[in-house]
């Protein structure tokens, strides 16, 4: 959407604005060089968090601050000294640099995210399977044992069978609820 492309502009924009803001500030102590740096927060910034675009529109305003605020003849935006290009060059190859260090790092996070989604998926999928296994292999077991030797059971034995066979199918049910209700969360 257009906010998603707005809102890193507006705060590269504004931390830029907030840096010339302190460089005029710290003008009275610092030499014109020193000034500089404090430009190079907001594009590693912009860099780090929005990414390259960003990163080298931040190096743009910035260079454009320094000429306009800190480069005889102040206030105008004439380039009188070939440093300032380099200076824009610089911005633009830290900018470049940062952003690309900092795709590099989202990247390998989103990738031993996705592992660790997965192999959690897989560890529970094998505690689930053997949940379900376990009653139901009690039940499968129990009714066949019911159903091939049944005269060779005491009806007190039967009845035991089938109350085994009936507590591990509410178990099994219960499994299951469990389940769906975790499911929909």
């Amino acid at each position: 959407s257009w906010r998603a492309l707005v809102r890193p502009a507006a705060v590269t924009a504004a931390m830029v604005g907030v840096a010339a803001l302190l460089a005029r500030f710290g003008e009275r102590w610092l030499d014109a060089q020193s000034l500089s740096l404090f430009f190079v927060v907001p594009i590693v910034i912009a860099a780090m968090r929005y990414g390259l675009r960003p990163a080298l529109g931040a190096a743009v305003l910035s260079v454009a601050a320094i000429n306009f605020l800190f480069v005889e003849p102040r206030f105008t935006m004439v380039v009188a000294r070939p440093q300032d290009l380099g200076a824009l060059i610089l911005f633009v190859v830290v900018g470049a640099l940062v952003s690309l260090i900092a795709e590099r790092a989202r990247t390998a996070e989103a990738a031993r995210l996705e592992a660790a989604r997965e192999r959690f998926k897989a560890e529970l999928l094998a505690g689930v399977s053997h949940d379900l296994r376990t009653p139901l292999a009690t039940i499968v077991f129990t009714l066949q044992s019911l159903q091939k030797f049944a005269a060779d059971h005491s009806a007190e034995a039967r009845a035991e069978l089938l109350d085994l066979a009936e507590g591990e199918a509410r178990r099994l049910s219960e499994l299951v609820e469990t389940l769906l209700s975790a499911s929909r969360m």
